[in-house]
């Protein structure tokens, strides 16, 4: 979402039994936090879920992002709190979108890039452009069908890093 606002249509004490489908998908929204107040979307809604994860993903995609890069910082370590010790933030770089095979970094791709030279605990995952992606792997002009194609080695990877204490990888995706 970018500088735009990330919202959602359930709360964090809705989310073990939520479902969407056409006949409760609703067009209102419960909760709604800015790109450059997404620090306050980790500290007041993660937080808050009935199971702690132990790694979240953020990207920005193709949303205007420059004032959420000034801010990258502190919603990165806010991140890292609400996990606690054997938390990992993985920062996805952008995606190509359909038709096209290159990428240009965001303002926040950036930003992440820099920080993560600064915290272990954060991994920046440029998009692997050389990957084969078909037309049909796209469910709009900027969205894959498949989750794994944003980061396709993502669970493997982090199966073996410390946060990993639960027999299961707990993620938020946010972005």
């Amino acid at each position: 979402y970018g500088d735009n606002q990330a919202h959602g249509r359930f709360l964090a004490s809705e989310i073990r039994n939520a479902t969407v489908s056409p006949a409760n998908d609703t067009t209102g929204y419960k909760w709604g936090y800015m790109g450059c107040d997404w620090d306050n979307l980790v500290e007041e809604y993660v937080a808050k879920l009935e199971i702690t994860p132990t790694l979240m993903v953020f990207n920005a995609g193709f949303w205007p992002n420059d004032r959420m890069s000034h801010n990258l910082g502190s919603i990165l370590r806010s991140a890292k709190e609400v996990m606690g010790d054997n938390g990992r933030v993985v920062w996805k770089g952008i995606t190509p979108m359909r038709g096209e095979q290159s990428v240009h970094p965001s303002s926040s791709d950036l930003a992440a890039k820099e920080w993560s030279y600064r915290y272990p605990w954060l991994s920046y995952e440029a998009f692997d452009t050389s990957s084969s992606i078909n037309e049909e792997d796209y469910f709009d002009d900027k969205h894959f069908s498949n989750p794994s194609i944003y980061v396709p080695s993502m669970e493997s990877r982090h199966n073996s890093q410390p946060c990993r204490r639960a027999s299961r990888l707990h993620s938020c995706w946010w972005g």
